[in-house]
């Protein structure tokens, strides 16, 4: 009879030990199904970003043709290599470069682009490589191609998202 009571009571031991077991591991599993989760939908809304919330609209700018001075567009978030829009819609032609930066730095500026010439009333597409060199901010930097007592008037986007006049070249 004393046997038989161990032995059960040993089997309620087992019993109640493999149930705290599995109740570890159901937990265990449970944390990191939240965990791996959590992380994804993180992973996920920051891939997400560029393709949600692209940076296309057109952004206005001027610049006066009687100055000598160089003059730069704002700073603008780029998510991906697509060309720079450029659409000049009034006064005298000028020269287009794109230029790129990281967050934070903008002091540290590099020439994405080659200086090209875009004609007032053309629709242009400037090749840059903006994001392919790892910046993530876009602007223009403008620059007269002739003395003119008058403002050019213009529109840019750091995405084209059509077919326009493509201006610049490719790398090698």
């Amino acid at each position: 009879r004393e046997d038989k009571n161990k032995r059960d009571g040993i089997y309620e031991e087992e019993v109640t030990m493999k149930k705290s077991i599995k109740k570890s591991i159901t937990l265990f599993v449970a944390v990191c199904a939240v965990a791996v989760s959590g992380f994804a939908g993180i992973v996920m809304n920051v891939m997400a970003k560029p393709g949600d919330n692209p940076n296309t609209d057109d952004t206005k700018y001027t610049y006066d043709c009687s100055s000598d001075t160089v003059k730069y567009t704002s700073w603008r978030r780029k998510w991906n290599a697509t060309k720079i829009y450029v659409y000049p819609v009034s006064g005298p032609t000028l020269y287009y470069r794109v230029q790129g930066t990281i967050k934070g730095v903008p002091y540290v500026t590099d020439n994405e682009s080659d200086t090209v010439k875009i004609s007032t009333g053309v629709r242009g597409s400037i090749i840059s490589y903006v994001w392919e060199d790892k910046n993530d901010y876009a602007r223009l930097r403008l620059r007269r191609v002739h003395y003119a007592p008058e403002e050019t008037i213009g529109y840019w986007s750091p995405y084209s998202t059509r077919a326009y006049t493509v201006f610049g070249s490719y790398r090698d």
